[in-house]
């Protein structure tokens, strides 16, 4: 929003597009051209590294970004990091980008994996044309990409870059967990604590009342509802959590949002995440029904699959077994947690991290509270269940085998016709679902495993994996099975690994 966080952004874009004086030092970490903004969940950092990432590129000196999110399986890949931004470098800067086109030439096989951006970081640092002022590289929430052991070799890389390429500065923001901060602190790099923002205050004001300010237009309230005293409430309430306020703000999108106003207000002042985490379980209390052990379900569903692929609602129903109009229903219920990606075929996904955590949390209600360890069985019972049903013989209905699936010119239509997505995701995932970690299989499981891997259905899998064109993930799906000791594989079944 214009006119919020506007100190830290204008420092920042300053220390962006200003040139470094100490250059030409080989081998020395230089910690001027790096800039590591961080700070506890919800308080605005990806905003603000968007907003950055607006202004560079509008003068120009925008060198690349890659924006890590935990519950997508691509952005929060590590691997994927450092080949991003290398190859929008490389559309930036033609000089590098003719070195980048001549490795490829050299070598047609040159993967972007770490040898690959090994030979291409050579060819950077081997750069002798130097931009007239610098590029940016932004790398936003480092925290949801990996864990500590890929994401301190990706630090130690960033590290050199900056001490071999003077033209060239990179901003990480992240939480300030441990791996993370300890590199930054052996680099002698302090960083910039976002909640230190001596105008968070103010700005999470303006933002409150343009919120307001917006649902009493929609609403035909009073101009200035909900007048100054309780817009002082909510900035003290969201303990400078940009979050908060945006979650309220969506929480109260209801024909009479007073009272519920009144019921976030309520009671003692606590701590900035104790009084996030309240506004959740309020919203979700109000929002859902009855019908908590179905929802229950739902959001353990909605946890599970979301280290993988997350799912429409009809993929999702269809897959625990309830019904899609009630699972929309939560979903337009829950607007201020939840919403559809359209970019993923509407596939519905939480609206912050910080929401996942609080429904695998101590402070959320154990009436709706997600065991990720159960979350995984329960699915892993869905997904077995799931095959055993609608697995069969030439599902796609094709006239003859003795055609190759590349010379099949409507497959693709007869793979959407023909095999259900939950079929889909149930084929590609029970084995990650059934294996993630080591507690014992219930009997239903074992009978629905030792049913499927016996009978014609391992078959019918492996045609559904072949018109999909993932047949690798069988050999993967069956490597982990062998090695899941926690599972009572029946003794028929060890002659098929």
């Amino acid at each position: 929003m214009k006119e919020t966080r506007k100190l830290i952004l204008d420092h920042m874009v300053a220390w962006a597009v200003t040139p470094l004086e100490n250059v030409n030092m080989p081998n020395v970490p230089t910690p001027e051209n790096m800039f590591w903004l961080y700070g506890s969940p919800g308080l605005g950092k990806t905003c603000v590294a968007n907003s950055l990432c607006r202004r560079l590129h509008g003068n120009g000196r925008m060198g690349g970004s890659f924006f890590c999110r935990r519950d997508d399986p691509v952005l929060c890949d590590p691997n994927r990091v450092l080949p991003t931004l290398l190859y929008r470098l490389a559309r930036m800067w033609s000089p590098y980008r003719d070195l980048v086109v001549q490795a490829f030439r050299s070598d047609p096989h040159l993967n972007p994996d770490w040898t690959g951006c090994t030979l291409l970081l050579e060819r950077l640092y081997s750069l002798q044309n130097r931009p007239k002022a610098p590029f940016v590289l932004v790398i936003d929430a480092l925290d949801e990409s990996g864990d500590p052991r890929t994401r301190v070799p990706l630090l130690k890389c960033f590290s050199e870059i900056c001490s071999r390429v003077d033209w060239l500065k990179i901003v990480v923001t992240s939480r300030p967990e441990l791996d993370i901060s300890s590199f930054f602190q052996k680099l002698g790099l302090v960083g910039q604590d976002l909640s230190k923002d001596t105008q968070a205050h103010q700005d999470i004001r303006v933002f409150a009342k343009y919120c307001m300010a917006s649902l009493a237009e929609q609403n035909c309230l009073a101009s200035d509802w909900p007048g100054e005293s309780r817009l002082e409430q909510i900035a003290r309430r969201s303990g400078g959590l940009f979050i908060f306020v945006e979650t309220l703000y969506q929480f109260l999108d209801d024909p009479d949002p007073e009272p519920l106003l009144t019921q976030v207000l309520g009671g003692t002042l606590g701590d900035a995440n104790a009084a996030l985490h309240k506004l959740y379980s309020t919203t979700i209390e109000t929002r859902i029904g009855r019908n908590k052990g179905d929802f229950r379900l739902f959001v353990q569903a909605l946890v599970a699959v979301a280290a993988y692929r997350s799912l429409p609602d009809k993929t999702l129903a269809s897959l625990i077994g309830l019904e899609h109009r009630v699972v929309s229903s939560w979903v337009n219920s829950l607007s201020s947690l939840l919403y559809r990606d359209v970019l993923e075929n509407g596939a519905i996904r939480a609206r912050h991290l910080s929401i996942i955590e609080f429904l695998t949390g101590p402070t959320c209600p154990a009436e709706f509270r997600v065991d990720v360890q159960e979350a995984n069985a329960q699915l892993s019972r869905c997904c077995l269940i799931t095959m055993t049903k609608e697995l069969e013989f030439n599902i796609c209905k094709l006239e003859t085998s003795c055609v190759l699936n590349a010379d099949i010119r409507d497959l693709d239509i007869r793979v959407q016709e023909s095999i259900p997505d939950a079929l889909q995701y149930s084929s590609m995932r029970w084995s990650n679902h059934l294996c993630s970690d080591s507690s014992p299989a219930s009997r239903e499981v074992c009978e629905l495993l030792g049913t499927f891997l016996t009978g014609e259905r391992l078959l019918y899998w492996l045609e559904v994996l072949s018109l999909v064109g993932k047949v690798p993930v069988a050999i993967s799906a069956l490597r982990v099975m062998k090695a899941c000791h926690k599972v009572c594989i029946p003794i028929a079944c060890i002659k098929t690994f």
